[in-house]
């Protein structure tokens, strides 16, 4: 199984202070760590977490890391049990997706190098060191933004992409 629950009480205390001071519960990075990090991100637009394309890309980019397993911590209160170390496989991020799609999560390796926000409000963020965001969004940070972009304007979503888009842009493509 490549989703394993977290039920050690203690071990889920400290996974959960994994998130203070990155996560903005449920459903935004914080934009002082991202500074500080010198992080880059990009919004991706997406129904239920990752489709196929996007979990290659994310693999690509845990596997760069060297990065094997993550953990998938709720960043809305799910009750107990509801945390996980998830493989970084691909086979890992379509199981996540069966088991988390409709809720708000966040991976993040231990040493909180990077962190995939996966948001129920039909995006996630990639946010990280350049490299790996651009190997996670299929290698052009600047085209990834504009195809999110381009979908934000969409009237479908009614502004609430562009939102996102305004809020992260600071982080986006470094200007060329």
């Amino acid at each position: 199984m490549s989703l394993v629950v977290i039920s050690n009480p203690r071990e889920r205390v400290a996974v959960k202070r994994l998130k203070l001071g990155l996560v903005e519960e449920p459903a935004h990075l914080n934009h002082a760590w991202l500074s500080k990090e010198s992080w880059r991100l990009v919004p991706v637009e997406s129904a239920c977490h990752f489709n196929e394309t996007d979990a290659e890309r994310l693999v690509r980019g845990f596997s760069w890391l060297g990065c094997a397993r993550v953990l998938a911590l709720a960043t809305e209160d799910l009750g107990p049990f509801t945390d996980y170390e998830a493989e970084t496989s691909e086979q890992g991020r379509l199981e996540f997706n069966v088991v988390c799609c409709h809720f708000n999560y966040v991976l993040l390796p231990r040493d909180r190098s990077v962190a995939v926000l996966c948001t129920a409000f039909d995006y996630y963020l990639v946010a990280g060191p350049a490299e790996f965001v651009r190997i996670a969004v299929g290698g052009d940070i600047a085209r990834a933004w504009e195809e999110f972009d381009e979908e934000a304007a969409d009237p479908v979503w009614q502004g609430r992409l562009l939102k996102v888009a305004q809020r992260y842009r600071p982080f986006g493509p470094l200007p060329s």
